[in-house]
């Protein structure tokens, strides 16, 4: 009886020995899977004033001709991501006001203001410099003039990292975004265009989204077919492998 009683403990102790390591290797599993899962960053869905709907040669009462074709303009620059152009824009928005005394929905501070932002988001040395040479508050210049010097070493870094092999970081799996919307979309990341994600579709990005070792993952996309409609991500401090993008209605 003992040595019935005594092989039973055996198997016992066995089986216990087993279900403990399961249990372990259940829990590593599920961490592994936790630690792979998508972030899902938090959607900002805005409409923004199309400076193609106004007029600003009513709004100034000016005759200058090249204020005809300044709203298409600014709105192409928009799309097109360009700092330098939007900057140059704001000024002639400001000459306008300066000689009619008026301003319109669009206004040249605003449009300053957001080619500043822009420039800070692409971070490239040429275009930071370019919009401090129109930037009259002192502050701000001296801030873009900093960061443009930042940026050029940062460059020049960046190149003796890739030879190197330094890793990035940022957004370094992919990005699944979902497309609930009538619309194609175009995803942004850091001011360039990335990708497009037809109407009511979902799209994952395969390439890595790395970037700078100190430089935050900015993603922004807006409506093809309706430019006003836009929608932004907060900015990413850190390393992810993968994260989601969701795209509501508007």
């Amino acid at each position: 009886m003992n040595k019935k009683y005594s092989v039973l403990a055996l198997a016992g102790a066995a089986l216990l020995g087993l279900a403990m390591v399961f249990a372990v290797n259940a829990k590593e599993d599920k961490e592994a899977k936790k630690a792979d899962k998508e972030k899902e960053l938090t959607v900002k869905a805005e409409t923004r004033e199309m400076a193609a709907t106004v007029n600003f040669r009513k709004e100034y009462e000016l005759p200058f001709e090249s204020l005809t074709t300044l709203g298409s303009r600014i709105d192409q620059l928009r799309l097109s991501n360009d700092p330098v152009g939007l900057s140059a824009a704001a000024s002639e928005l400001w000459v306008a006001e300066k000689v009619s005394g008026k301003k319109a929905k669009v206004t040249a501070s605003d449009l300053q203001s957001e080619a500043v932002k822009l420039a800070k988001i692409r971070d490239r040395h040429l275009e930071l410099q370019a919009v401090a040479l129109r930037v009259e508050d002192k502050k701000v210049k001296e801030e873009l003039e900093k960061l443009a010097d930042e940026a050029k070493k940062r460059e020049e870094e960046e190149l003796k990292a890739q030879k190197r092999g330094d890793k990035e970081r940022g957004v370094l799996g992919t990005i699944r975004i979902a497309n609930d919307t009538a619309y194609t979309i175009q995803v942004q990341v850091n001011g360039q265009d990335f990708f497009y994600v037809n109407k009511y579709r979902n799209y994952t990005h395969p390439t890595k989204v790395g970037h700078g070792s100190d430089t935050d993952t900015v993603i922004t996309a807006y409506a093809v077919e309706d430019p006003s409609k836009t929608w932004s991500w907060a900015p990413y401090n850190g390393v992810v492998q993968n994260v989601y993008l969701k795209v509501p209605p508007q």
